[in-house]
């Protein structure tokens, strides 16, 4: 968030030293998001498998890292487009960008909840 949302730098200038400050602290908000989402997920995985089966959820999850993956490049696409030369770097980013990362933040940890979990059974089984 601080170097490819914001666009700061720590051993930059004042300005860019207070963009990385700011993404730090919004890429901190959206770990937490992801952190309560991983713990919903990891409750809700195994009545997920029993109703849906492994099967398909394995394809949900493999669909979501999809997405999320597509939403890594476009993120980072939209946001540079923002932020083309050191002239244009500003204090905030763009509330849109802030938000579709915040929520690909919290997107992400059902498909670590379900990468992980699957792996683990196939260790123990």
């Amino acid at each position: 968030m601080s170097q490819k949302i914001y666009y700061g730098n720590p051993k930059g200038t004042n300005e860019q030293n207070d963009a990385y400050d700011r993404g730090v602290r919004e890429g901190a908000l959206g770990l937490f998001l992801n952190s309560v989402v991983l713990a919903i997920s990891s409750l809700s995985i195994a009545p997920m498998c029993r109703k849906l089966g492994t099967k398909v959820v394995w394809a949900i999850n493999n669909f979501t890292m999809f997405v999320c993956m597509a939403v890594i490049c476009i993120i980072g696409v939209w946001s540079s487009k923002e932020f083309h030369s050191l002239a244009q770097l500003r204090l905030t980013a763009d509330p849109t960008i802030r938000i579709v990362s915040l929520a690909f933040f919290t997107i992400l940890s059902f498909s670590l909840v379900v990468s992980i979990t699957f792996s683990y059974l196939s260790h123990v089984f």
